[in-house]
């Protein structure tokens, strides 16, 4: 119950794909083949449906690749046409560079693709492993692509239900009873008494009883270990057994387990069933004995346009099939691809289109580079869910992408901006040291290749048979790494070496052996040791899976491929820039905004930008802005190109990914030893987290003339960096960005309380914050009213009080748009400005404090500003 309202458990978390059966298939900007997410719809549906649709669909590649029986009646007037269908596909052939059937096999294959990405990132986000599920397919597709993604994925099997197309009603008619039982019992599971468990299983096993008659009754238990957020469930047989149990689970879905740390019981489950009687159903012919008649249906075996293979369909349970020794089961009155007849089996994705010496096909480019997507995002979920802090684990501030062996930047997930566009510098500075395969090189130094020292990046060579094939990287926020104040994030320090520990880049661990001398001289120079070991084992798990997703691409796609792949991917994404560059009028524009101070003065500090564009490339020039300042609100270099090409990416295409070609059409140029390219020893710490929003303004407004109805106003323009930190209990440190308001845009109002610009993280829960620190949160709301006024308002701030419950804490506040508010576009007003309480007290935007027991500090952030003239 949640204030007094029943919550049931568990329920159907249902993620969408635009793959389906009426996605049009179209070709982008960059020439790679697109499927979705624009759709025929029913009217007038796919080109194959005979009702006016001239686009290909999914739908229209299996009519005419005989998966769908031509001339097939779908119910009302609608027959299926195979003539209509290869029409439409012809006519995308000619624009793509490919032969109808090339088209038909690639639409199946991006669709397929698409699928594949999300079904494993889901999947891995929630701590499960798709090997040891089986895939249900259902609706009017299901069987013709099921079989594809089980094998993509290495699931074992594939159910395609008798009547797939009412499966929620026919499951309700037939599935058994079943009630899930969760009772919290939140202890160390080696202090954990099996009286009280016993007892609690006993309690929900009446209960239970109580509400179904003879249930069955399976135990569960969720577990992790001490520090994490997300659990584990695995079976609850015997109490001795169960850490054994977790430790098998976390290797198997992680990469690595933690023997000597303490594992938490979180919530004992029980599961009770009662089986119920069945309807009878109309029993088919045994396997063999099902087909009613034959088609053919075109297959790619060989790397091309491949043979014509028999395809049965029964009039009852087929029964089972097995394909490259995998069990797959179909039913009769749906179709389920299986592959040839005779052995083999297609694995529905195929081989590559590609032909040798002419490049990467359209089909080959789009697959891939899903693909190559999909792992960096599966890279962040598995670091999020083994991470220890709630800086990582719940307010999600890291990244992860991929790059080649060259250290290109190939694909990255959708993460922290500030962190993505100055990886590639890191990766430079490991290469220059000589890794191998097996290495873990880990590095923050600000100049050399990091950006300020509580990101702490990890780079893994990635491997085919001893070779260099690229690298996994991800940046972490860890929330302490040493410094003169808890949380490294201090507002007074004049001097990089007073922020942190310096880390060069440096082998965590080497051929796969941890390096624990290097690991042992870290964690002696932060006040979290515990942390910080839980956040890098995380970080070292994500770039492991990266290793062995880019093997599973090599061993099914070839290595020369894939690595061509790496190279086509980077071309197609600059092509994609440089087309929208190439659309922006050629000319020059300069703006100018201020940083409120530097934490040693209130000044304000300029910062100044001219955009110049020519063609099909963009050069952002800084001269004008200050010099490097005695605060900390100096940038290194790769952070103001992190500024930069958050800015670019604002311009472009939502679908355009981000990579080393994204960024090719830009030049940086900024002064050496200015605010924006500072040198060693200058301190930094500030500029990743606000003069890098103050350049992304900037850079933003100079770019406003060359698109004026595409560009928002401006958002809050700060991260609104809290830091508080104390010496009870061993050691803590919280850290958070707090959001505020985005700005209005020609679309419509800005939302309220996101994180805007550099940052992309998610808030820390109140439950988590008050269980993790000693310290309460008095108020967390909206400031209603505090978005610009306009035709279409400015996002709202937000306002988050919170009580220190120990004296001997430290506080240090990074914040901006203090006094000068986000401006509004055209004819828009400002967004109201930020404002740092204590006990009620105004703070400046920029400051450190010691906080005693029952001290209260109040951030309230900035709104959004508006867009256009109200009224």
């Amino acid at each position: 119950m949640v204030a007094g309202v029943p919550i049931k458990l568990p329920m159907v978390d249902v993620h969408t794909v635009s793959a389906g059966g009426g996605s049009v298939a179209w070709e982008d900007a960059g020439g790679a083949l697109r499927v979705g997410p624009r759709s025929a719809g029913a009217e007038p549906g796919p080109a194959g449906y005979g009702k006016g649709g001239t686009e290909p669909t999914v739908a229209d590649a299996n009519l005419y690749l005989g998966y769908l029986e031509d001339g097939a009646k779908l119910g009302g007037e609608v027959i299926l046409n195979r003539e209509l269908s290869e029409e439409a596909l012809a006519r995308l052939g000619q624009e793509v560079g490919l032969d109808a059937p090339e088209v038909a096999l690639g639409i199946v294959r991006v669709a397929n693709t698409e699928m594949v990405r999300a079904l494993r990132v889901i999947s891995v986000e929630r701590g499960l492993d798709p090997r040891e599920f089986a895939l249900l397919a259902f609706g009017g597709a299901g069987g013709m692509h099921a079989c594809a993604l089980a094998e993509e994925l290495g699931m074992e099997r594939v159910l395609v239900p008798r009547a797939g197309g009412v499966l929620s009603a026919l499951g309700l008619a037939i599935s058994d009873l079943r009630r899930d039982y969760v009772r919290p019992h939140l202890t160390d599971l080696a202090g954990a008494e099996l009286e009280e468990v016993e007892s609690r299983f006993a309690e929900m096993e009446e209960a239970a009883a109580g509400d179904l008659e003879g249930p069955d009754f399976a135990r569960r238990a969720d577990l992790r270990y001490r520090g994490q957020s997300f659990e584990l469930t695995v079976e609850a047989g015997s109490l001795e057994s169960l850490e054994g149990r977790f430790h098998d689970a976390h290797e198997r879905r992680y990469g690595y387990r933690m023997e000597g740390e303490g594992v938490e019981l979180v919530n004992l489950r029980l599961v009770a069933t009662v089986p119920v009687e069945k309807p009878t159903l109309e029993e088919g012919p045994a396997s063999g004995e099902a087909e009613r008649g034959r088609r053919e249906a075109s297959f790619d075996g060989e790397g091309h346009f491949g043979g014509r293979w028999r395809c049965s369909i029964g009039s009852g349970w087929a029964g089972a099939r097995r394909s490259r020794g995998r069990r797959w089961w179909s039913s009769g009155r749906r179709l389920a691809w299986l592959g040839p007849a005779g052995g083999g089996g297609w694995t529905g994705s195929g081989r590559s289109c590609w032909r040798g010496g002419e490049g990467v096909d359209p089909v080959t480019l789009s697959v891939l580079a899903s693909a190559l997507g999909g792992i960096a995002e599966e890279m962040g979920a598995v670091l999020i869910r083994g991470a220890y802090s709630s800086n990582i684990k719940e307010r999600r501030d890291c990244s992860t992408a991929l790059f080649d062996a060259r250290g290109r930047m190939v694909a990255q997930a959708e993460h922290i901006p500030v962190h993505l566009g100055a990886m590639p510098e890191a990766v430079r500075a490991v290469m220059g040291r000589s890794p191998e395969p097996g290495d873990v090189f880990a590095i923050n130094d600000p100049y050399s290749g990091g950006t300020h020292l509580p990101d702490i990046t990890l780079v893994s060579p990635v491997t085919d048979e001893g070779e260099i094939a690229g690298y996994a990287v991800t940046r972490a926020h860890h929330s302490d790494v040493g410094g003169m104040r808890p949380g490294s994030m201090p507002s007074d320090s004049r001097e990089v070496y007073q922020e942190g520990i310096i880390i060069p880049p440096v082998r965590l661990v080497r051929r796969g052996e941890y390096v624990e001398d290097v690991l042992d001289l870290l964690l002696a120079n932060v006040r979290t040791p515990a942390l910080r070991r839980g956040d890098l084992r995380a970080q070292i798990a994500a770039n492991n899976i990266a290793g062995v997703r880019v093997g599973e691409l090599i061993e099914r796609r070839g290595k020369d491929l894939v690595l061509e792949a790496f190279d086509e991917v980077i071309s197609y994404t600059e092509k994609r820039t440089r087309e929208a560059i190439r659309n922006l009028p050629d000319g020059e524009s300069s703006a100018e905004d201020f940083l409120e101070g530097d934490g040693t003065t209130d000044e304000d500090i300029p910062v100044r930008a001219t955009v110049r564009v020519e063609g099909d490339s963009m050069t952002v020039d800084f001269a004008g802005t200050s010099g490097a300042v005695r605060g900390n609100v100096n940038c290194p270099l790769p952070v103001t190109r992190s500024a930069c090409y958050f800015a670019l990416r604002v311009l472009l295409p939502k679908d355009v990914p981000a990579n080393a070609g994204t960024y090719a059409p830009l030049e940086i140029k900024a002064p050496e030893g200015s605010l924006v390219n500072a040198k060693k020893p200058s301190a930094v710490v500030a500029g990743n987290v606000e003069t890098s929003n103050r350049i992304a303004d900037t850079v933003l407004a100079a770019l406003s003339p060359f698109a004026p109805d595409e560009l928002p106003a401006q958002g809050q323009g700060t991260m609104n960096n809290v830091i508080i930190g104390g010496s009870g209990n061993g050691g803590w440190t919280y850290y958070e960005t707090i959001g505020g308001g985005q700005g209005a845009s020609r679309k419509g109002p800005g939302p309220s309380g996101v994180h805007v610009g550099m940052s992309n993280t998610l808030n820390t829960p109140v439950e988590a914050f008050e269980m993790e620190y000693p310290m309460r949160v008095r108020r967390y709301e909206l400031v209603y009213g505090s978005g610009g006024d306009g035709e279409h308002r400015g996002g709202d701030g937000i306002v988050r009080s919170v009580e220190v419950l120990e004296g001997g804490a430290s506080l240090s506040l990074l914040a901006d748009r203090r006094r000068h508010g986000p401006r509004g576009a055209n004819g828009g007003g400002p967004g109201a400005v930020g404002e740092n309480l204590l006990n009620g007290e105004e703070l400046p935007p920029k400051t450190s404090r010691e906080l005693e027991e029952g001290d209260v500090v109040t951030v309230k952030t900035p709104g959004g500003g508006g867009y256009g003239r109200a009224g």
